[in-house]
């Protein structure tokens, strides 16, 4: 919700921390490799995520 926009102060979330296999554990029918491509797509250190798209391409075709 943004602030000002409806007249209500907006909601501050803290960000959630994902692990590894965080995803598969919520939903075991999601496969582990896709886990750890959202893992990797989310992680919190920005030089540890995918740097280019075509990564992310490259690993999804492994899924």
């Amino acid at each position: 919700r943004f602030e000002g926009v409806d007249g209500l102060a907006a909601i501050r979330l803290k960000p959630r921390i994902i692990k590894r296999d965080t995803i598969s554990k919520l939903n075991p029918k999601v496969p582990l490799k896709l886990s750890e491509i959202i893992y990797n797509m989310t992680h919190e250190n920005q030089k540890q995520r995918a740097s280019v798209f075509s990564e992310l391409l490259v690993a999804l075709k492994e899924v």
